[in-house]
């Protein structure tokens, strides 16, 4: 990771570079043998053959090592979105693990077409 720029082409953001040595090493298996998230979504994305990926502003900086992780396996990098997060009314982040909300609730909202 640390010879080369890394350049993500952002659905959202345009082109976002990374220079050479921003971005440090990072770990794919711990001690154990086992994945860790980084190399398990990687896979988890080519064998799904997934094209998109939409998320929040917050994982930006996981794109260009989402997307070296798939090029050293041989696949394409999907294209990437990173879109404001959308926060609960604490003000912190959504996400599984706090203020789930459901498809149905966005909809209300008008944040997600209904249904025809």
């Amino acid at each position: 990771m640390l010879e080369r720029e890394h350049v993500v082409h952002d659905l959202v953001k345009g082109e976002v570079r990374w220079a050479p040595g921003e971005l440090r090493d990072f770990v794919l298996m711990r001690s154990d043998g086992s994945p860790v998230f980084l190399l398990a979504v990687a896979v988890d994305d080519m064998l799904m053959g997934v094209t998109h990926v939409v998320r929040g502003d917050d994982l930006l900086a996981s794109a260009p090592r989402n997307a070296a992780v798939i090029e050293a396996l041989g696949g394409t990098p999907p294209k990437y979105a990173h879109v404001p997060q959308v926060n609960g009314s604490d003000g912190r982040p959504l996400s599984k693990r706090h203020g789930s909300t459901s498809v149905e609730a966005f909809r209300e909202h008008g944040i997600v077409p209904r249904r025809s």
